[in-house]
């Protein structure tokens, strides 16, 4: 079952196709450790210039980490993003696609 929250949103590093790694709330933002239970199912917008990828994902508040379960739509023709190493902006959303 897929959790959403309010105002969620982090800087986080990427590389590849490796998860996220969250690196603290954006300012006036909650982070994903407030918002999420261990092992919450959720849908993530993650965002750098023109690249970009909105998904579903695993939060692991162990390593702080969001897991890339599948994506819904992309930057990279819906497959994907495989980033350079590189900080992003990771955000809670609810995908077009849950709610149509």
């Amino acid at each position: 079952m897929l959790t959403f929250a309010d105002r969620g949103k982090e800087n986080a590093t990427v590389q590849g196709a490796s998860p996220y790694t969250l690196a603290g709330a954006s300012v006036g933002f909650q982070s994903f450790e407030s918002a999420f239970a261990d092992g919450a199912r959720l849908q993530y917008c993650a965002e750098s210039s023109t690249l970009w990828e909105v998904g579903e994902g695993t939060f692991n508040a162990t390593d702080g980490t969001i897991l890339r379960d599948r994506v819904l739509s992309s930057s990279n023709h819906g497959s994907l993003v495989d980033w350079p190493a590189i900080s992003i902006k990771i955000f809670c959303v609810a995908a077009a696609t849950a709610i149509q």
